[in-house]
Protein backbone atom coordinates (compact mmCIF):
# COMPACT_ATOMS: atom_id res chain seq x y z
CA UNK A 1 0.00 0.00 0.00
CA UNK A 2 1.15 3.35 -0.97
CA UNK A 3 1.09 6.10 2.12
CA UNK A 4 1.35 9.57 0.97
CA UNK A 5 2.37 10.44 4.49
CA UNK A 6 4.93 9.85 6.79
CA UNK A 7 3.46 10.64 9.99
CA UNK A 8 0.62 7.77 8.90
CA UNK A 9 3.92 5.29 8.17
CA UNK A 10 5.44 6.05 11.35
CA UNK A 11 2.54 5.83 13.39
CA UNK A 12 2.09 2.50 12.40
CA UNK A 13 5.48 1.22 13.69
CA UNK A 14 3.80 2.44 17.09
CA UNK A 15 1.90 0.00 19.61
CA UNK A 16 -1.27 -0.35 21.43
CA UNK A 17 -3.46 3.13 22.01
CA UNK A 18 0.06 4.95 21.18
CA UNK A 19 -1.06 4.39 17.66
CA UNK A 20 -4.67 6.38 18.34
CA UNK A 21 -2.89 9.04 19.47
CA UNK A 22 -0.44 9.36 16.78
CA UNK A 23 -3.06 8.58 13.99
CA UNK A 24 -6.47 10.53 15.76
CA UNK A 25 -4.61 13.98 17.29
CA UNK A 26 -2.51 16.35 15.53
CA UNK A 27 0.98 16.80 16.35
CA UNK A 28 0.38 20.16 18.41
CA UNK A 29 1.36 20.17 22.38
CA UNK A 30 -2.32 20.55 23.04
CA UNK A 31 -3.66 17.43 20.72
CA UNK A 32 -1.19 15.26 22.09
CA UNK A 33 -2.29 15.79 25.82
CA UNK A 34 -6.04 15.54 24.92
CA UNK A 35 -4.72 12.38 22.92
CA UNK A 36 -3.03 11.18 25.92
CA UNK A 37 -5.92 11.90 27.89
CA UNK A 38 -8.21 9.99 25.72
CA UNK A 39 -5.64 7.00 26.04
CA UNK A 40 -5.79 7.19 29.33
CA UNK A 41 -9.20 6.91 29.48
CA UNK A 42 -9.37 4.18 27.65
CA UNK A 43 -7.00 1.91 29.82
CA UNK A 44 -9.08 2.95 32.92
CA UNK A 45 -12.17 0.94 31.19
CA UNK A 46 -11.48 -2.56 32.79
CA UNK A 47 -14.89 -4.33 31.57
CA UNK A 48 -16.67 -4.21 28.25
CA UNK A 49 -13.72 -2.82 26.50
CA UNK A 50 -13.04 -3.24 22.78
CA UNK A 51 -10.20 -5.48 22.58
CA UNK A 52 -7.03 -4.29 20.52
CA UNK A 53 -7.07 -4.51 16.40
CA UNK A 54 -4.61 -7.57 15.71
CA UNK A 55 -2.58 -8.41 12.77
CA UNK A 56 -6.10 -10.00 11.48
CA UNK A 57 -7.69 -7.00 11.48
CA UNK A 58 -4.78 -5.18 9.90
CA UNK A 59 -4.05 -7.28 7.18
CA UNK A 60 -7.87 -6.76 6.25
CA UNK A 61 -7.96 -3.14 5.88
CA UNK A 62 -4.26 -3.13 4.53
CA UNK A 63 -6.47 -6.12 1.53
CA UNK A 64 -9.04 -3.38 1.29
CA UNK A 65 -7.34 -0.51 0.55
CA UNK A 66 -4.99 -2.15 -2.22
CA UNK A 67 -8.42 -3.91 -3.80
CA UNK A 68 -9.26 0.14 -3.90
CA UNK A 69 -6.40 0.95 -5.43
CA UNK A 70 -6.34 -1.66 -7.99
CA UNK A 71 -10.14 -1.00 -8.89
CA UNK A 72 -11.18 -2.05 -12.53
CA UNK A 73 -13.99 -0.29 -14.22
CA UNK A 74 -16.00 2.82 -13.32
CA UNK A 75 -14.50 3.78 -9.93
CA UNK A 76 -17.25 5.72 -8.74
CA UNK A 77 -19.98 2.76 -10.26
CA UNK A 78 -21.28 1.79 -6.80
CA UNK A 79 -22.07 5.62 -6.06
CA UNK A 80 -25.11 5.57 -8.27
CA UNK A 81 -26.92 2.65 -5.68
CA UNK A 82 -26.84 5.95 -2.82
CA UNK A 83 -30.53 7.64 -3.11
CA UNK A 84 -30.16 9.35 -0.01
CA UNK A 85 -28.40 12.08 1.85
CA UNK A 86 -24.87 11.30 2.49
CA UNK A 87 -22.27 13.07 5.12
CA UNK A 88 -19.27 13.17 4.05
CA UNK A 89 -16.98 14.79 5.96
CA UNK A 90 -13.19 14.37 7.40
CA UNK A 91 -10.24 16.90 8.86
CA UNK A 92 -8.46 19.13 7.19
CA UNK A 93 -5.06 17.54 8.66
CA UNK A 94 -6.69 14.11 8.34
CA UNK A 95 -3.39 11.60 7.53
CA UNK A 96 -5.60 8.69 6.97
CA UNK A 97 -8.22 9.79 4.23
CA UNK A 98 -6.75 12.22 2.13
CA UNK A 99 -9.16 15.52 1.76
CA UNK A 100 -9.22 14.83 -2.25
CA UNK A 101 -10.93 11.93 -1.42
CA UNK A 102 -14.16 13.46 0.50
CA UNK A 103 -14.34 16.02 -2.85
CA UNK A 104 -14.38 13.58 -5.59
CA UNK A 105 -17.42 12.28 -3.35
CA UNK A 106 -18.97 14.48 -3.18
CA UNK A 107 -18.64 15.62 -6.86
CA UNK A 108 -19.76 11.87 -7.74
CA UNK A 109 -23.49 11.56 -7.36
CA UNK A 110 -24.09 14.31 -9.97
CA UNK A 111 -21.63 12.59 -12.40
CA UNK A 112 -23.28 9.22 -11.85
CA UNK A 113 -26.52 9.91 -12.40
CA UNK A 114 -27.86 10.27 -8.49
CA UNK A 115 -29.73 13.21 -7.67
CA UNK A 116 -27.75 16.58 -6.27
CA UNK A 117 -28.99 16.35 -2.60
CA UNK A 118 -26.43 19.13 -1.06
Amino acid sequence: MRLEKPRLAQALTLQGYAILQALFFAPTETSQKAGKAFTDRLMQRGADREPLSGPAIAGAQMAAFREWEAASGERFADLKRIHHRTLVLNGVHDDMVPVQNSYWLSEKPAQCGSPDLS
